[in-house]
């Protein structure tokens, strides 16, 4: 009787189950003659960036009841989080930060499968659009992806992969001036839409590319922005192309991808010559802006990066003009800079480079350049910093010339 008995338990084990069985699955224990069911943990992790990574934020979880989920997770220093629920994910949920500005970021799952729910403002712009035409409640499994998809297309065209954004791995950088993490793609996009937004909040103008007839991978100036930030990405060699299905492109996307790609390099072969000029990592930084400054003013005209010059421009920049960013970024005058402030120094030196440039009509495309009108400005350039700066809020007018 007690072998039957043995017998009839495991048998029951089993359908409970299954064939085979699954780590998600119930486990099922036979202790003292009971079978007791233990229940299994999902977890749901990701990571909050906005281009930067968010630390020290609480997660909220609200279920489609609209009631709160009681959780406790903190993003850390990287960014990333990691929830755990009871049995199986309550799909739909929405997950929500407030970042320490007082910026809402958020993200809708709907895939009871899913393991990875990274936020930020895509993410939020999916969510925000979900949320206005429907309840929590309503939403189904697949509802984020198509909307999803959709919002990527308006950002960038046909082919992006708003997985890239929502469900794959994503790192993060720490800070504007981390340059050692090997950030992921996605993250640098957001960069350069940061970057492109100013002082409009990142969501607000997500919202505003959304739904504009041109794409951001139609503005030179993204171009030029996104190649530069995924030059600077440390490690393996980041390429725009990993957020795309390339069967899904048309010939205006493929062109754009190409100049992204082509100026990247350009921006490669500007770094690693800096990087032979003995700087230090932040002087380094400030060189590379006020070069790809010159650079990028010479190629671009009408918002059209003409690449068939862009070597030419580069490699004439870099052998004439890197001396006298080297001379500005390592001077006396801007020894207590921060890197955002030495940044802005060197752009503003760009500034008036540019400016004689445009004035006495050199055409940096050309052999045998005379740069003397240059050299002779330039010795004369004092960095005043006025003490009401705003450097965090990026107003780099009070920087002054004399």
């Amino acid at each position: 009787m007690k072998i039957l008995k043995i017998f009839s338990y495991a048998l029951f084990a089993m359908v409970l189950t299954g064939c085979g069985g699954s780590s998600d699955d119930p486990v099922v224990v036979i202790e003292d003659d009971k079978v007791i069911v233990e229940p299994t943990m999902v977890t749901l992790f990701g990571t909050v960036a906005i281009g930067t990574a968010i630390a020290g934020a609480d997660i909220v979880v609200t279920g489609k009841d609209g009631n709160t989920i009681e959780v406790t997770a903190v993003t850390d220093a990287n960014g990333n989080y990691s929830i755990e629920f009871d049995g199986e994910l309550p799909t739909p949920v929405l997950i929500s930060v407030i970042t320490a500005d007082g910026e809402k970021l958020s993200a809708i799952v709907d895939d009871p499968n899913a393991t990875i729910a990274n936020v930020n403002p895509i993410t939020t712009y999916v969510a925000d659009t979900l949320l206005a035409d429907t309840d929590l409640s309503a939403i189904s499994a697949g509802d984020v992806a198509t909307a999803g998809q959709k919002a990527v297309t308006s950002l960038f065209g046909a082919g992006a992969q708003y997985d890239a954004f929502s469900s794959d791995t994503f790192i993060a950088k720490s800070d504007d001036n981390d340059f050692d993490t090997q950030a992921s793609v996605a993250d640098v996009l957001l960069d350069s839409i940061s970057q492109l937004a100013g002082a409009t909040d990142v969501a607000t103008f997500i919202a505003q590319a959304a739904e504009a007839e041109a794409t951001l991978l139609d503005s030179a100036e993204f171009i030029i922005s996104v190649a530069t930030n995924l030059a600077l990405v440390k490690g393996t060699e980041s390429n725009i192309e990993e957020i795309f299905n390339l069967q899904q492109i048309d010939a205006t996307i493929a062109a754009q991808l190409t100049d992204v790609i082509t100026f990247q390099e350009i921006v490669e072969g500007v770094i690693s010559l800096v990087e032979a000029s003995g700087l230090t990592t932040e002087q380094e930084i400030a060189a590379t802006a006020g070069l790809i400054e010159i650079i990028a003013d010479v190629v671009i005209s009408d918002n059209i990066i003409d690449i068939t010059i862009a070597d030419a421009v580069s490699q004439n920049v870099v052998d004439n003009l890197l001396d006298d960013i080297v001379n500005i970024v390592t001077s006396d005058e801007v020894a207590d800079l921060s890197t955002e402030e030495l940044i802005a120094t060197a752009r503003n030196t760009a500034g008036v480079i540019i400016t004689i440039i445009t004035n006495t009509g050199i055409d940096l495309t050309g052999d045998n350049l005379d740069l003397s009108a240059i050299e002779e400005e330039l010795a004369h350039v004092i960095v005043i910093i006025a003490n009401s700066t705003d450097w965090d809020n990026g107003k780099w007018g009070t920087l002054i010339w004399q």
